[in-house]
């Protein structure tokens, strides 16, 4: 969400700055806090065993969120005064910055005998006997804080009274149950296994964790296994303020440089006037009061922010010294400069078209504000394009150019301002063994499988399933593993095999932008008697909120060519286009598919169809990919394997069909691409084609029929752009060959890319 001020007196450089303080981290999966502390409290003398879940829950804070712990067990002597004391003297350690976080975590017995009445509980290190304490007047130690501060309790009868409020910043308490209510001691169904799933699963999918959400989250009959008694949630803040969001701890960005955000799924442009200039908490404050948890960012001019900040690098009169942008060749440093000049050019225009607005010269109640709209939005459109243009070409040479650092390429600011900074990440992960996680196998009775699979082939009925983890709604893609033929006693797959499938889970789960079409990774189950692996993806990027997820249909695009009949050619262009984004994603990353045919190819449906409307109940505009068995790095290993197989080879370049003549390549890639939009031109399964109809089937002759093909009735049947894209995906290679990887992207984005952008929407 944008706010576009009207004032023409305020320092937008102020406000800026003020909003970006007092918002950080608010809506991002990004925290605002520079620092976070957990302290986790058990008893000494603890018969309830609850140090292994302690122990997960320091893991996962340490690890994941990547927050300083400490960890105390009350002593059985004096245990009042020492806790006591121990709170105060990590007040003074860790929460008198007002830009922190405290966590007090404690597990253990709980009891609602202190004081004789209800809302008083007393904490006890054995269930009979043994020391106990009273916490309600132990919690007065931590209203010292000047930072947030949250508290979680897992005990019985754990919801307490409160001693006033709390003055210096937002103080929350989730409590496991209400003051007269028992919890389930450490297992599968206790507060803390379920809140930790939870969390997990939150900042899995990046997003950040809001604990008003997380008490309402946990106590949804969705939520499975399920806890047995609702968690209580207190605010003690004195004032009226945002509930504390958990987030992992970010790595430094340079101050003044944009947060990165999650590309939107829908987004509002408001145009506020005000009486006199705002101040940037004004707005914080306004915006902060109860933003819904589907608010995934809000800046003010966003878009212009950016184009300002990467505007004024033209000012400097070397902007590469110092930065990574020194390290990129002489021809990408020279576009770069001819762009950010355009730009400056762009946004002297939007500085005029402000003033004039401003002046009322074209403002509302003039009989040219109608035109000042149109002016106004193709100026901002142009502001758009130009910044992608710079930011896709500053991304392209960090990542397709050689001896680039990459390490210090995320540290840059300049790459901040462009946000590449994830895309970068995504391609270490892709080449560094030392990113995967042996966390990401779940197991196999977490899945419950939906009743109801999708109609289709039999064949993509067991390969594609639906069905929950733990409550969520997920698609799973199943392929089988080959035992090793010399170890008669081999039980599962190969440590090599194990290993690319954890690699490949780890790429699939790590955060990416829509473009690459992919959902988003939960992990992988390994089913051992059936000698299978299954990827498993979050449903919720696919399926529409107010769809059933579990009971969603979907179809592949070669089940869907063959029930479809007709489809309106602009939709066909736009799902072509689609396909090709995915790729370029793909192949600026080093990824390479290596199984791009239209039986990897998911259509979900739209919302329910308007009536009297053409568009197809699939939506076309959003493909997503499967088929990522096979899925690796460029220069990995490359599987050269004989494939008979006629579905296979109809989408391979002639030197894979059969037995491989060569190692599998970005070009091989391209070229299944353009039988896939071949498909897509003429809306007919590959095998349907004449060229593959023939008793004897030669791969260069196919390749030669298909050309002769595109070039002959192509832009009858597509148009000139589709075919003129189909042609260069299926003699990209010969193109190619050559250049350097930049050169070879760039030429994908010209003949390939842009033939098709935003054609489909005008036909």
């Amino acid at each position: 969400m944008s706010l576009t001020i009207e004032s023409q007196e305020t320092s937008v450089g102020e406000i800026i700055n003020d909003f970006e303080q007092c918002t950080r981290g608010l809506w991002s999966a990004t925290t605002k806090y520079q620092k976070v502390t957990a302290l986790l409290i058990s008893w000494l003398d603890d018969d309830l065993g609850v140090d292994k879940e302690v122990d997960r829950l320091e893991l996962l804070f340490k690890h994941e969120f990547r927050y300083e712990t400490e960890r105390y067990h009350i002593p059985s002597s004096d245990s009042a005064a020492e806790l006591s004391y121990r709170l105060s003297t990590f007040i003074k350690d860790h929460a008198l910055d007002t830009n922190v976080l405290s966590i007090f975590y404690y597990a253990g017995h709980g009891d609602n005998t202190a004081e004789g009445t209800a809302g008083y509980p007393e904490w006890r290190a054995k269930r009979d006997g043994g020391p106990t304490l009273g916490w309600f007047t132990l919690q007065s130690n931590i209203l010292n804080a000047n930072g947030d501060v949250l508290v979680l309790l897992d005990c019985c009868h754990a919801a307490t009274k409160t001693q006033g409020f709390f003055k210096h910043g937002q103080m929350e308490i989730l409590a496991a149950s209400s003051s007269g209510s028992r919890v389930p001691k450490p297992g599968r169904v206790s507060f803390t296994s379920v809140l930790m799933r939870e969390v997990r699963k939150q900042i899995t999918a990046g997003k950040d964790v809001p604990i008003r959400w997380l008490q309402r989250h946990l106590w949804d009959s969705l939520t499975q296994p399920a806890l047995t008694e609702s968690p209580q949630y207190f605010p003690l803040a004195k004032d009226d303020l945002p509930t504390i969001r958990l987030a992992p701890l970010p790595s430094p960005v340079p101050a003044g440089f944009a947060r990165k955000h999650e590309p939107p799924s829908s987004f509002a442009l408001l145009s506020i006037s005000f009486r006199e200039d705002p101040k940037g908490k004004q707005l914080a404050d306004w915006l902060a009061s109860y933003p819904p948890n589907i608010v995934s960012s809000v800046s003010i001019e966003g878009l212009v922010l950016k184009a300002r900040l990467l505007q004024g690098l033209g000012a400097d009169k070397d902007i590469f010294t110092g930065s990574i942008l020194g390290s990129l060749s002489n021809s990408t440093q020279g576009e770069i400069l001819a762009q950010i000049k355009s730009l400056s050019h762009t946004m002297s225009t939007s500085d005029c078209l402000a003033q004039a607005i401003a002046s009322d010269r074209l403002g509302a109640g003039n009989p040219g504000d109608q035109l000042a709209d149109m002016v106004k939005a193709k100026t901002l459109s142009d502001i758009d394009q130009k910044v992608c243009a710079l930011a896709e070409t500053i991304e392209d040479g960090i990542l397709l150019e050689t001896d680039i650092n990459l390490s210090c390429a995320e540290d840059d600011q300049i790459v901040a301002v462009c946000g590449a900074d994830k895309t970068i990440s995504l391609r270490q992960r892709l080449i560094s063994s030392s990113f995967i996680s042996e966390q990401l196998e779940l197991p196999r009775r977490s899945i419950v499988w939906a009743s109801s699979l999708r109609r289709g082939s039999r064949n993509t009925q067991s390969r594609l399933r639906i069905g929950r983890v733990n409550g969520h709604a997920i698609i799973a893609e199943t392929f089988k593993y080959e035992l090793l033929a010399h170890d008669v006693e081999a039980e599962g797959p190969s440590p090599n095999q194990l290993q690319q499938l954890k690699k490949m889970a780890a790429q699939l789960c790590h955060p990416k932008s829509n473009n690459f079409h992919i959902l988003p990774g939960l992990g992988y189950i390994h089913e051992q008697s059936a000698n299978s692996f299954s990827l498993l993806f979050d449903l919720a990027t696919a399926i529409d909120s107010d769809q059933d997820k579990t009971g969603a249909s979907f179809v592949t695009l070669l089940d869907h060519m063959s029930k479809q009949k007709r489809v309106p050619l602009g939709h066909r262009i736009r799902l072509a286009f689609a396909l090709a984004e995915a790729m370029e994603n793909f192949h600026k990353v080093g990824w390479v598919h290596k199984s791009f045919k239209s039986n990897n190819v998911v259509l979900f449906p739209k919302s329910p169809k308007r009536e009297n409307s053409d568009e197809p109940m699939v939506d076309v505009d959003h493909p997503w990919l499967f088929g990522f068995e096979y899925s690796r790095p460029e220069d990995a290993e490359t599987d050269l394997k004989t494939n008979y197989s006629a579905e296979t080879n109809a989408y391979m370049h002639p030197e894979r069909w059969g037995k491989p003549l060569a190692r599998f390549s970005k070009a091989h890639d391209v070229y299944s691409l353009g039988v896939i939009m071949l498909e897509i031109a003429y809306w007919k399964p590959i095998l349907q084609f004449s060229e593959l109809k023939q008793q004897c089937v030669d791969p260069d002759s196919v390749k030669a029929a298909f050309l002769q093909r595109v070039r002959g009735d192509g832009p009858h049947m597509c148009g000139e752009k589709l075919s003129k894209g189909i042609e260069a995906c299926l003699t990209f290679k010969e193109l190619v060959e050559g250049r350097s990887d930049l050169e070879a992207h760039k030429m994908f984005r010209e003949r390939i890319l842009d033939q098709l952008k935003n054609v489909g929407t005008n036909i």
